[in-house]
């Protein structure tokens, strides 16, 4: 159990400086996309979503997970788009109920579906996916 945890926090620290650029992606996109372009919030989170996760991907690639288990790079594609699929629908929920049951205004949401949704990705790409 040991040996599996080691780095964790160093592993964490890295991510979290990766899923904060990625974030300010996703806000700064979702920002863009529905409060100047008037786009639904669902479409315009949906879209900054797809965009951070890419900038994570290749992002988390390099700088934390490092591919440490040697996967083909289309496998390993993959496995980031399924789990960040369900990331998204995590994210579009979360925001839906903010909104609609707690009357949370959208940007907030956002940030807060954000943070939750960093830990769900974090740990299945630390726990799931390089548990080599």
């Amino acid at each position: 159990m040991l040996s599996r945890n080691r780095g964790l926090l160093n592993q964490f620290l890295r991510y979290f400086c990766v899923g904060g650029i990625a974030a300010l992606v996703d806000w700064s996109l979702f920002y863009v996309l529905y409060l100047k372009l008037g786009y639904h919030y669902i479409a315009a989170a949906a879209g900054s979503f797809v965009l951070s996760v890419i900038v994570n991907f290749f992002l988390g690639r390099e700088f934390v997970f490092k591919n440490q288990c040697k996967f083909n790079a289309n496998i390993e594609a993959l496995s980031i788009l399924a789990l960040n699929t369900t990331g998204l629908l995590l994210d579009l929920v979360l925001i839906f109920l903010a909104i609609e049951l707690g009357d949370i205004y959208p940007m907030t949401a956002k940030i807060g579906a954000t943070g939750l949704v960093f830990i769900w990705n974090f740990s299945l790409r630390r726990w799931w996916l390089y548990s080599c």
